[in-house]
């Protein structure tokens, strides 16, 4: 590797590890029908439901805190540093 560049394949690898699905959407969702688990019977899916950000918080995050980041920014959630920090401690407790 040249020498300068291990920040960046660094940087490269861990949002690929992070953000990419590498083709798991089939499995949570043609599968395991997830997408009808979240919207619930209400939307047409099953069981009771839960909100995307719960979904989302509960499964994505907790397996990977430091993307809530990613997600604060694609979401223009507008998180405050407290609010993440206080999130990365809720996942922690999960």
């Amino acid at each position: 590797m040249v020498p300068g560049n291990s920040e960046r394949v660094l940087r490269e690898g861990q949002h690929t590890f992070r953000v990419d699905t590498f083709g798991d959407e089939a499995w949570w969702g043609d599968t395991l029908h997830l997408h009808q688990a979240i919207e619930g019977a209400k939307l047409g899916g099953i069981a009771s439901g839960v909100s995307p950000a719960t979904a989302l918080m509960t499964a994505a995050l907790r397996l990977c805190p430091d993307v809530i980041e990613h997600y604060d920014q694609f979401f223009k959630l507008q998180l405050t540093d407290q609010e993440k920090r206080d999130l990365r401690e809720y996942l922690k407790s999960l």
